[in-house]
């Protein structure tokens, strides 16, 4: 429309039609408290008590491998205090050393905290080894999730809580399977419980990727994990960040995937 300079602006009216539209059902379901914590049944859930077994029999490979063709390897490890404005600051660079063969923390129920003797408070992450083991699956209950697309390939997601009667910090979250290997590829933690003497502490978030580095060996190459604290004020830091970047991976003997011919 042309308006002739010097006009009066012209007065529209502008109409949209209505189009009335019925939107599929939406359900909305609650997550309950963990206080049947245990396998899935396989009488009531055979699909998803098949998973869950699968992902046993993958992590009996992985340590029978694992101490086979024993490996190590160099984690990175990047430290951050995080303010409102989700500036970071304060860098703080550690590096540790690894071996399969030296197998360190295993899970236990309620035990997912140790304080170090510098006076840091370190939480441990479970791996496919906890994932899988009967400790875990006797203290935690499963829900299966559904299969998320990513650019990587559909990923079958379990949920899983702790037992509501385990005192002491242990974690909820998700674990991702490869939905065609089940093989672990992904995991989403949250602390239950705040340690006694932290009390600043108002959550604990943490995310591990998984990389093969031979068939049916999954360890853990990449960590995010948050901390967010009780803060005052807009510059004041409300969290702590820690990333884990694995490196410098090498076999101690053999390859499981080309293993020496022995005479």
């Amino acid at each position: 429309m042309d308006v002739p300079a010097g006009a009066a602006p012209p007065r529209l009216r502008i109409e949209l039609t209505h189009i009335s539209v019925q939107l599929a059902t939406v359900r909305v379901v609650a997550a309950g408290r963990c206080t049947t914590p245990g396998r899935p049944n396989p009488d009531v859930e055979p699909d998803f008590a098949a998973i869950v077994a699968q992902l046993r029999l993958n992590a009996e490979q992985y340590q029978l491998l694992s101490d086979s063709f024993p490996f190590r390897y160099r984690v990175e490890q990047t430290y951050y205090s995080m303010r409102g404005d989700s500036s970071r600051v304060n860098p703080r660079i550690e590096t540790a050393d690894y071996r399969s063969d030296g197998h360190g923390w295993q899970y236990r129920m309620g035990d997912m905290i140790e304080r170090r003797s510098d006076g840091h408070t370190m939480m441990h992450l479970p791996t496919l080894r906890d994932f899988a083991g009967y400790e875990f699956l006797n203290n935690h209950c499963f829900r299966y999730a559904g299969l998320e697309s990513t650019r990587d390939g559909d990923l079958i997601r379990i949920d899983f809580q702790a037992d509501v009667q385990i005192r002491t910090p242990d974690v909820d979250g998700s674990v991702y399977l490869d939905a065609k290997t089940y093989a672990i590829r992904r995991a989403e933690l949250q602390l239950t419980k705040i340690p006694a003497g932290l009390s600043q502490v108002t959550a604990v978030h943490v995310q591990t990727i998984f990389g093969e580095v031979s068939p049916s060996i999954d360890i853990i190459k990449d960590v995010h994990g948050i901390t967010s604290i009780k803060h005052r004020g807009w510059g004041a830091t409300v969290a702590t960040t820690e990333d884990q970047h694995m490196y410098g991976f090498e076999w101690l003997g053999s390859n499981p995937a080309r293993p020496t011919a022995q005479p």
